[in-house]
């Protein structure tokens, strides 16, 4: 069974993740995710409905891009697992 093109496929996809996570700052971008989830957490924070509302939507917005990066790297990973797999197992249909 030839995989190595599948092989060879989910490696350029997980090393460009890779580079656009490390574009984006992703790390930090999950690090200012926390901040902002404890500022949320203080009570005193509602007193001011502007500065509130705009780290409601911080959070939103970091949620959003930290969830796609780690969505997109469980499936690369899982899809290196499956072909993994199939390859052991020598299952052509997978």
């Amino acid at each position: 069974m030839e995989l190595s093109a599948n092989y060879q496929k989910i490696s350029e996809l997980i090393e460009r993740s890779t580079v656009l996570a490390e574009h984006l700052v992703i790390d930090e971008k999950a690090d200012r995710l926390e901040e902002v989830r404890l500022e949320l957490e203080n009570p005193e924070i509602w007193s001011d409905p502007e500065k509130a509302q705009s780290l409601g939507k911080e959070k939103v917005e970091l949620e959003n891009l930290c969830e796609v990066f780690s969505y997109s790297s469980s499936i690369l990973n899982d899809a290196q697992e499956l072909l993994e797999m199939a390859e052991a197992e020598n299952d052509t249909n997978t």
